[in-house]
């Protein structure tokens, strides 16, 4: 119950709604608000799209997509017929609808990995419509009874007070709210919901809602109780909240606070109480009366008045409230969580929006004091200067200046994201204070253009060479040839980048272009300020409440993962050309982090190389990076390509650097649910060579925003010995980090991932599939020189436990047994540990994490 939807929408930055008309007493009809977001653009011939695609990119996904659509095409015949088709001892309704529901997200599966594969996203929007028209229809067809059933079945309170007063002929409001198209988190879907709370609490007051009352509605559950008071107790509960209420308008406003959670606390005993001997049921009307008290009272104030500072601190100490989520959140959500009469749903979404921006507010103070915190990559002086601590005899190395601004672009957009709502927060002055900048820049917020002034100033007394090679890395070209560019149009470039969002492309690539010629942004409106009553809650925008938006927003984010990755990652060189190579003498890399020595150097492409020398192994440390970087992409990961060559007399791995990537965020509430998707698909690759080394620090962020895994030297080196197991972590005597595949697990397993993002078993698929189906022949190949050249090495981790496994085999001696029958054990492991795979993964997400739906994989989802 609660406010019955009143409250909630002051969570969010809201639009005006699209249309006003009032259909009775309780405020804008939100069946009215489903039919605007259903509407559908017309019609496609699907035969004709399946005639144009039969040779296009993921044709197979295509062609699985188009039988689904068929199959739910076939639902729309309806739950009778279906069970005459597919006899069944379940209820016929609750397995037309299971069938519907696994229908519609195996073809989202398929119509996104087309997508990904390279069909074009245009195309698939038209065939994700034609999928969201299907599933409406079948949908539609079910009378009211059927649709109110599979409803109150998933969990919808009072379904038989939706849809009461939809206009002729369009759909009743279950059927949105039950469409799988449409994302289950969809504010679309909770305005349903909560249409039917605030109607039951109407109907618990005395009133009539279209001609129901009471007695028409199921309300078994509501105000269940939890502890026992007489008679006479939960009458005095009953008046004394009463008093209370209607006293509260004359208190001082000092006492107001108290007042308010002292009501909240008298309101959540009345919900939460039995009555020995009568029937809980009996008391809904008591107990509806006491919440409408409560949120009256609330409305007196703004959601982030102080006055519910008191409440939300009994919230907290009850255990309903985190610290953190106080602090996002205005008071009257927080409240909302410590109301025992407000719906979990409810719950669950204000959790969700606290969640989200804990997540950002720490991605902008990672960046933040990645910028600018002791020991960061910039300082102010005491005159306000900027200064490079890191650079030698203040002139900055070329990675340092593409590193600043790379990481001030950062900054600045994830504090313009928090800043988006911290107003409306309850601590607005110390989230903002963690984030500004100020203690770094003399008391005073740091903007962007306080930092293109002071990098202009500062970049005066820096080499021309390294701050035009610092702007090209970062995008500038154009029509003038490189060695026209000037000083000044390269600072003015570099200076410019931290003006634009992320992925909204760098400032003008031309370097003839003036700041005057880069067009800016429009400042956002001024939002209307907050009304001291609470207003209906506006109507969300079509596109991010269908499910054709979410998904697509879904699939886009999964795009930018596969091409972003690939754009980002330089192309393969002939392992021949990076072997016949002159690297000279190159600089150091320390800067980079890490434990082994590494530095860079111009590489054959003439971009920047990374090199670190294996001196322990004489090189089989390398190649077995190399081999790492050549399964990963065999399995359709992303991955920079890694070379064995020999720079200044010594075998290592060479690789070429990533432009403008960044290490991935070390929390994983910041990490998106693409981000998530390839942290799976890219474990398979790694726990196919054995690789536990793949913490946040060895995965990077490209520009376009895909993800890439590096450093992967440890490949290998457990082999045979390791466990697919989120106890196993070899490298924890070291102090270093999890993998982050066992921290996504872990994370998702206790509520630690940002809302709406989850551990999705089905994206293993592909990169299983692709691994299995290399011949055995073909992967022995690939593992070849990593096994012979490692199996004469006693530093590589992998031999003692392949040379015992070899002797057990050929039945000798383990002194006896040759580098030869060391490096085929080796192979046959690796073959074995390829071909059960699919077996190994299904097992891990089934019994071990307890997915639902992981066992799919046994079956080639």
């Amino acid at each position: 119950m609660g406010s019955g939807g009143s409250q909630n929408h002051t969570l969010y930055t809201t639009e005006p709604t699209v249309h006003e008309p009032v259909h009775s007493d309780l405020g804008p009809e939100v069946d009215q608000i489903v039919d605007l977001l259903q509407e559908q653009p017309g019609e496609t011939d699907s035969a004709e799209l399946v005639a144009a695609q039969a040779e296009q990119p993921g044709a197979e996904h295509l062609e699985k997509f188009h039988e689904l659509l068929d199959e739910i095409k076939t639902l729309k015949e309806g739950p009778a017929y279906h069970a005459l088709v597919e006899a069944s001892d379940e209820d016929d309704e609750l397995t037309w609808y299971a069938e519907l529901q696994h229908a519609s997200k195996l073809a989202d599966h398929h119509l996104i990995n087309a997508v990904a594969q390279g069909f074009p996203a245009d195309q698939g929007e038209l065939l994700n419509d034609l999928k969201g028209k299907a599933t409406e229809e079948a949908l539609a067809e079910l009378d009211d009874e059927q649709l109110q059933k599979i409803a109150k079945n998933h969990g919808f309170l009072y379904p038989e007070l939706v849809g009461l007063n939809h206009p002729p002929g369009a759909n009743h409001a279950l059927v949105h709210w039950l469409d799988p198209h449409y994302l289950p988190e969809t504010d679309s879907k909770a305005k349903i919901q909560a249409k039917a709370q605030e109607r039951f609490t109407q109907l618990c007051a005395g009133h009539t809602v279209a001609g129901k009352t009471l007695s028409d509605v199921d309300h078994s559950g509501y105000g269940t109780g939890v502890w026992t008071v007489s008679q006479e107790q939960y009458t005095a509960l009953c008046s004394t909240l009463a008093q209370q209420a209607e006293a509260f308008p004359s208190l001082p406003a000092a006492e107001r606070a108290q007042a308010l959670a002292d009501l909240v606390d008298a309101e959540n005993k009345i919900f939460t109480a039995s009555i020995d001997g009568i029937d809980t049921a009996s008391l809904s009307g008591s107990k509806a009366e006491a919440t409408i008290k409560v949120d009256e009272t609330m409305a007196w104030f703004f959601p982030t008045s102080s006055e519910f500072k008191v409440a939300v601190q009994a919230a907290q100490t009850q255990g309903h409230i985190s610290a953190e989520q106080a602090q996002v959140l205005p008071g009257a959500a927080a409240v909302q969580l410590g109301r025992a009469s407000v719906p979990q749903t409810e719950k669950d979404d204000i959790i969700a929006v606290a969640d989200k921006r804990i997540a950002q507010i720490a991605q902008a103070k990672m960046w933040h004091d990645t910028l600018m915190a002791p020991g960061g990559l910039i300082a102010f002086t005491d005159e306000g200067k900027l200064t490079m601590p890191s650079a030698a005899d203040g002139k900055a190395q070329v990675e340092e200046v593409v590193l600043l601004a790379t990481a001030a672009q950062k900054y600045f957009a994830a504090k313009k994201d928090a800043s988006a709502w911290m107003l409306k927060a309850s601590d607005t002055i110390g989230l903002y204070a963690q984030i500004s900048g100020a203690d770094a820049h003399g008391g005073d917020p740091l903007t962007p253009d306080d930092l293109a002034k002071k990098f202009k100033a500062w970049a005066v007394s820096q080499d021309k060479d390294t701050l035009i090679q610092a702007a090209e890395k970062l995008g500038m070209t154009g029509a003038v040839a490189p060695t026209k560019a000037t000083k000044t149009t390269a600072k003015m470039f570099i200076a410019g980048v931290w003006g634009k969002d992320p992925g909204s492309g760098l400032p003008s690539s031309d370097i003839n272009a003036t700041p005057a010629q880069t067009p800016k942004k429009k400042p956002a409106p001024t939002p209307p300020a907050t009304p001291t009553k609470a207003p209906a809650a506006s109507a969300p925008t079509a596109v991010t409440q269908t499910s054709f938006g979410g998904h697509h927003a879904k699939l886009l984010d999964a795009l930018k993962h596969y091409s972003g990755a690939a754009l980002d990652v330089p192309k393969p060189v002939d392992a021949k050309i990076v072997a016949n190579h002159d690297f000279g003498a190159g600089t150091s890399a320390t800067n980079l982090g890490g434990v082994h020595s590494k530095s860079l150097h111009t590489g054959p492409d003439g971009g920047q190389w990374l090199f670190k020398p294996d001196k322990k192994t004489k090189g089989a440390r390398a190649a077995a990076e190399a081999a790492a970087s050549q399964v990963f992409q065999a399995a359709g990961v992303s991955a920079v390509p890694v070379y064995t060559a020999k720079v200044g007399g010594h075998t290592g791995a060479v690789q070429p650097m990533v432009k403008g990537a960044s290490a991935l965020a070390a929390d994983p509430k910041a990490w998106s649910q693409a981000d998530v998707d390839h942290l799976v698909r890219a474990h398979v690759a790694q726990w196919v060579m054995g690789d536990h080394d793949g913490h946040p620090g060895n995965i990077l962020k490209t520009p376009s925003g895909g993800l890439v895994p590096i450093d992967a030297g440890q490949a290998f080196k457990h082999y045979g010995t390791d466990k697919l197991s989120l106890d196993y972590h070899p490298n924890a005597g070291f102090g270093a980090p999890r993998p982050a595949y066992q921290q996504a697990y872990q994370a998702a397993a206790h509520g630690g991932l940002a809302s709406g993002v989850k551990i999705k078993p089905a994206v293993a698929h592909p990169v299983i599939k692709k691994l299995e189906s290399i011949p055995d022949a073909q992967w022995r190949a690939m593992l070849h020189t990593t096994a012979h050249r490692g199996a004469k090495n006693p530093e590589i981790g992998w031999v003692p436990h392949m040379r015992q496994r070899a002797a057990t085999q050929h039945k000798i001696p383990v002194d006896k047994v040759t580098p030869t029958q060391i490096a085929e054990t080796f192979l046959d492991h690796a073959c074995e540990r390829k071909n059960t795979l699919r077996q190994s993964f299904t097992d891990f997400f089934t019994k071990e994490l307890k997915l639902p739906g992981a066992d799919i994989l046994k079956y080639g989802a």
